[in-house]
C-alpha cells in the first residue's frame, strides 16, 4: 500500500483527474455579475478590444472602484478571449495550488496521498467555492491572489526549511519585482502573505542565525509598496474601507469571528494534530512553520475588522492558509507512530469528498446548463429582432456552483445592475429574470 501510494504514476494520475475535474467545472460556468463589467472599459463603456485598452480601464477602476489592479488586468485580458482559454489556464492554477501546498508540506517525493488530502479539504472546506474558484473574476481574484501569494514566500520557506539560499542574482532581482503585484493583489491576502515574509526573515535571522539578506528587505518593502498602492487607491477608500468606530470594531470583529467558526472542522483538525506533533519527534523549523500559517490565517481573517464588509468568499485566505498549517502536520503523522490516525483520517476525508464531489459537479452541471440555455436564447431573441428580452432565473443549491450567492438577475427592474451589464453585453435593450 505504502508503495502504491508513492508511485509516481499514481501522483501523476491523481494531478490529471484533479485537472480534469476542474475543467469540466470551469466549462460549466458561465459568465456572472462582474463577469459582463469586465468587457467594457472603466473610462467610456466602450468594449474592450486590446490589451492596451486595459490599462486606462485600470486606472478609472482604482479611482471609481477598488485599488485591485493586478487581479482585474487578468480579468479583462481574459473576458476579450475565448473563454476556453481560461478554463484551461484556472484548472492548471488550481492543480498547481495543490501542487504547492504538498510541496511546502513534506521535504519528500510527492505522494498521492497528501494530494488527495489537500484537494479533498480544498473542495469539501473553501468557502463560497464557485465564486473563488470557477467564476471568472472571482477565480483571479482570489485562487490566483493565493497561489501566486504561495509562490513569492516559497524562497525563504525553503531557506527556513531546508537552509537553501537564494542564489542567483536574476532570481533575487525577478522576486523583488514580483513582490510588487503580490502586496497588491488583494487587501487580506496580501496582508498575510506579507506578514508571513516578515516573520520568515525574522525566524532565518534569529533562529537559524542567518544575516538579513538585502533583497529579502527590498522585497517586502515592494510588497508593501503594492499593497499600499491598492489600499489608498480612491475606489479602495471609497467602497471598502470603514470608518473605525468602536462600534464598527466590535461588530465587525464578531463577522470576523462568525466567518472564522465556519472554519471550525479545519481549526479544530489543526490543533489535534499541533498536539500530536508536540508529542512526537517533528522537526522543529516544520512545526514552527504550521504555526506561522495558522497565526497568517487568523491574520487574513481578523483584517477584515478594518473592511466595510466581509464576503463570504474574502475567507478563502483564511481557509487555504490553515489547510497548509494541517497539512504540513499532516504530513508528519505518516512518519511516526500515528500512521493509523493519518490513514483514517485519510479515509473519512476521502468519503466525504467522494459525496461532495458528487453534489457539487451535478449542481454546476445544472445550473450551468441553464445559464448557457438562457444565453442562447437572449442571443436568438437578438438575432430576430426581440430586444426585450426575460429569462428564468436560476437557483444554484450549492456553494460549488459559482452563482450561489450572486445576483443573478432583477426580476424587477431591468435598469438594475446586472441587468443592465448583461443587456449591454448581449446588444439588447433590456433583460428580466422570472420564477417559473
Amino acid at each position: 500500500m505504502k508503495r502504491l501510494f508513492n508511485c509516481k504514476n499514481l501522483v501523476i494520475i491523481a494531478l490529471s483527474f484533479i485537472f480534469l475535474v476542474m475543467l469540466f467545472c470551469n466549462i460549466f460556468t458561465a459568465k456572472l455579475a462582474d463577469d459582463y463589467n469586465y468587457h467594457f472599459s472603466w473610462v467610456d463603456d466602450s468594449r474592450i478590444d486590446s490589451i492596451f485598452d486595459i490599462f486606462p480601464s485600470l486606472a478609472a477602476h482604482a479611482e471609481r472602484t477598488n485599488g485591485r489592479v493586478v487581479a482585474h488586468f487578468f480579468v479583462q485580458l481574459f473576458e476579450m478571449l475565448p473563454k476556453m482559454i481560461f478554463n484551461v489556464i484556472n484548472s492548471a492554477f488550481f492543480v498547481a495550488l495543490i501542487y504547492l501546498i504538498t510541496r511546502i508540506a513534506s521535504d519528500k517525493k510527492l505522494n498521492s496521498k497528501l494530494i488527495f488530502a489537500v484537494f479533498g479539504a480544498l473542495w469539501i472546506f473553501t468557502p463560497a467555492f464557485g465564486q473563488v474558484y470557477l467564476w471568472l473574476d472571482g477565480a483571479c481574484n482570489y485562487l490566483w491572489a493565493a497561489l501566486f501569494g504561495l509562490i513569492y514566500l516559497l524562497p525563504f520557506i525553503r531557506e527556513f526549511l531546508y537552509d537553501k539560499p537564494v542564489n542567483k542574482l536574476w532570481l533575487k532581482i525577478a522576486i523583488v519585482v514580483y513582490a510588487l503585484p503580490i502586496g497588491a493583489f488583494s487587501e487580506n491576502g496580501s496582508a498575510a502573505i506579507i506578514f508571513i515574509s516578515v516573520v520568515l526573515q525574522l525566524l532565518i535571522k534569529f533562529y537559524k542565525h542567518k544575516k538579513f539578506t538585502i533583497w529579502g528587505i527590498l522585497s517586502v518593502i515592494s510588497a508593501c509598496i503594492g499593497f499600499l498602492l491598492m489600499i489608498s487607491a480612491p475606489g479602495t477608500s471609497k467602497n471598502k474601507g470603514v470608518a473605525l468606530s468602536l462600534a464598527a470594531i466590535r461588530e465587525n470583529f464578531i463577522i470576523s469571528l462568525n466567518m472564522l467558526k465556519s472554519l471550525e472542522i479545519l481549526l479544530i483538525a489543526f490543533l489535534v494534530f499541533i498536539t500530536i506533533a508536540c508529542f512526537t519527534k517533528i522537526k522543529k523549523e516544520k512545526l514552527i512553520l504550521s504555526v506561522l500559517f495558522a497565526v497568517g490565517s487568523l491574520c487574513a481573517n481578523f483584517i477584515m475588522v478594518a473592511a466595510a464588509y466581509y464576503p463570504e468568499r474574502s475567507a478563502i485566505f483564511s481557509a487555504i492558509l490553515i489547510i497548509v498549517a494541517i497539512a504540513i502536520l499532516f504530513d508528519h503523522l505518516f512518519d511516526c507512530q500515528y500512521k493509523v490516525l493519518g490513514a483514517c483520517v485519510l479515509s473519512v476525508l476521502m468519503l466525504y469528498t467522494a459525496y461532495y464531489l458528487c453534489i457539487g459537479i451535478n449542481d454546476i452541471y445544472h445550473t450551468g446548463s441553464q445559464y448557457k440555455a438562457n444565453e442562447s436564447y437572449i442571443i436568438e431573441c437578438r438575432e430576430e429582432g426581440i430586444t426585450d428580452v426575460k429569462v428564468p432565473m436560476v437557483l444554484p443549491q450549492t456553494k460549488y456552483s459559482a452563482g450561489h450567492g450572486l445576483m443573478y438577475l432583477s426580476t424587477e427592474n431591468p435598469y438594475n445592475w446586472p441587468n443592465t451589464s448583461m443587456a449591454r453585453y448581449f446588444e439588447v435593450d433590456l433583460i428580466t429574470g422570472f420564477w417559473k
